[in-house]
């Protein structure tokens, strides 16, 4: 847990110099990595996985705590609404743009 915090701290700073974001990307990788080790693959779920885009994020939008990702899982919502089921998704969502 240590990884992940030390890469919080970091990603929650208003200025993070290159080798601390660097240090702080790694660290998170090695958190991510640690987790399917220690715990095996029932705990690598899709928010585990998530982890692994925070970086991007920072270097994107800014520190942690200057965005929200409220907008982007309300579009996630919207989504879920354009299919059933866990099959042909791509082309349940076609179809209902293309109507």
């Amino acid at each position: 847990w240590l990884l992940f915090v030390f890469s919080m701290y970091i990603f929650l700073q208003t200025h993070i110099p290159e080798d601390k974001f660097i240090a702080a990307e790694q660290a998170l990788r090695t958190f991510v990595l640690q987790i399917e080790e220690l715990y095996g693959d029932d705990f690598m779920n899709y928010n585990i996985h998530l982890l692994l885009h925070i970086p991007a994020s920072v270097k994107n939008y800014g520190a942690l705590w200057a965005w929200s990702t409220f907008h982007f899982e309300g579009f996630n919502r919207t989504l879920k609404t354009l299919f059933n089921g866990s099959q042909c998704i791509t082309q349940q969502i076609s179809k209902f743009y293309s109507r």
